[in-house]
């Protein structure tokens, strides 16, 4: 399975399935003009509602991502430099609350780049 979805994460997964797409196309497992699988497609290998992946591809469509073609089904619309930048975009938005509770307890740079040295490693 190329996408998986953590239930227990604090991230919606409409949210996880975009990231799922957007890491997917970086990763080289989807190329310009490829087709994604459908709604019902995805919906019923990951195990969610269809409209939560419809939800997905309307916000991924919107930003650029991916595109309908009528009769063929959804298509990536970027390259793997296309959507770095938006991914980093999408990192940062969710690390900054993160970031700023960090601050707010006192705890340096330094010491978050030690947690995620160790975490990189893993």
């Amino acid at each position: 399975m190329w996408m998986r979805i953590e239930l227990r994460s604090p991230l919606p997964v409409y949210k996880q399935i975009k990231m799922g797409i957007k890491e997917a196309v970086m990763k080289g497992q989807f190329q310009r003009d490829s087709q994604i699988p459908s709604i019902r497609e995805l919906a019923k290998d990951i195990q969610v509602n269809p409209n939560t992946v419809a939800r997905a591809y309307r916000e991924l469509e919107r930003e650029g991502i991916i595109f309908s073609r009528p009769g063929i089904g959804f298509m990536i619309n970027v390259n793997k430099e296309g959507i770095k930048s938006q991914l980093l975009e999408d990192l940062e938005g969710e690390l900054s609350p993160l970031v700023s509770r960090m601050k707010k307890a006192g705890i340096t740079k330094e010491d978050v780049n030690e947690v995620i040295d160790k975490l990189w490693k893993e």
